[in-house]
């Protein structure tokens, strides 16, 4: 992502592990998603572009989306971690969060924004570690 995007400098993610599963558990009548569960192991390197310092994140958890007829959809850690980029018109703003525990939401929006709710569990900004 560029500088700006969601940290002040260009933020690079390389997965090293992936091994995510997701499995719709309820359907609209016509068939599309109404609610998904994302499990398994992935494990990410985030790499701050212009100091070249990286750290490496397991993000292995699970997660359900719940869709809505009109497209947005609330991502909900059952437990473990998620991982979740904020831009400036976000709340939080300008943020790449990494979510550890359970209960913590992000509302994702038809016109693109995103907003978090906070659960229960640290959360830390990958744009202030790497800073």
């Amino acid at each position: 992502m560029p500088a700006g995007a969601r940290c002040d400098f260009a933020l690079r993610g390389d997965v090293l592990e992936g091994k995510e599963r997701i499995r719709t558990l309820e359907t609209y009548p016509d068939g599309s998603p109404r609610v998904q569960e994302i499990v398994g192991q992935l494990v990410v390197r985030y790499t701050n572009v212009e100091t070249g310092e990286s750290v490496d994140r397991n993000l292995t958890g699970t997660a359900l989306a719940i869709i809505e007829p009109d497209g947005s959809f609330t991502l909900s850690l059952v437990g473990g971690h998620m991982a979740v980029g904020f831009g400036v018109t976000d709340e939080p703003s300008s943020a790449f969060l990494i979510f550890t525990g359970a209960g913590h939401e992000v509302f994702f929006a038809t016109d693109g924004t995103r907003t978090a709710t906070f659960g229960d569990g640290p959360v830390e900004d990958i744009c202030q570690t790497l800073a």
